[in-house]
């Protein structure tokens, strides 16, 4: 479904990690404005919506 939850983290545990929550149709793009130069992991399905509570929904967040 393209409502399911997502969450993405780059960079886990590094200075320069980053988070991203939103939807499934809207991962491509936030794939693209994240970039996949560093390890990327990501996490589809309901059990990620508690994630989307935690960050900005379709935001990208640095964490330092």
């Amino acid at each position: 479904s393209p409502a399911m939850p997502v969450a993405v983290v780059t960079a886990v545990s590094r200075r320069d990690e980053t988070r991203w929550t939103g939807r499934l149709a809207e991962l491509g793009d936030a794939l693209l404005r994240i970039g996949t130069d560093q390890p990327v992991l990501v996490g589809i399905g309901q059990g990620f919506a508690a994630a989307r509570v935690q960050a900005v929904p379709a935001d990208i967040e640095q964490v330092a």
